[in-house]
């Protein structure tokens, strides 16, 4: 069958949350800062296998993802029609500039 004809498939793409409360970077002591990494890194496989059943399920070519820059390219082409921008709302914004670190004053280049 042409790819064209081809019907995307539906596929849930879940959010991934840490099994432990996320705190400000800033705030984890060693320990915990260890946690979250190992976690992260522990994440890495089924997020990837997730994101090329994703691209499978969408038609795009899960084969040329590769890790390599390269496949940046395709995987752009094949997931980027799912995003969409729209404008946060004053408490989305207000929350997302709380979330910001306070800027750091740096000294200016004299001549």
């Amino acid at each position: 069958m042409f790819s064209f004809l081809k019907k995307p498939k539906p596929f849930a793409y879940p959010n991934y949350e840490p099994p432990f409360k996320v705190k400000p970077l800033r705030e984890l002591t060693d320990e915990e800062a260890e946690r979250h990494f190992d976690w992260f890194v522990s994440q890495s496989e089924p997020r990837r296998k997730l994101l090329l059943d994703a691209v499978k399920a969408t038609g795009g070519p899960a084969a040329k993802c590769d890790y390599s820059k390269e496949s940046l390219v395709p995987l752009w082409d094949s997931m980027s029609r799912f995003f969409e921008a729209q404008r946060m709302t004053p408490v989305e914004g207000e929350r997302f500039r709380a979330g910001l670190p306070a800027r750091v004053m740096l000294p200016s280049k004299t001549r």
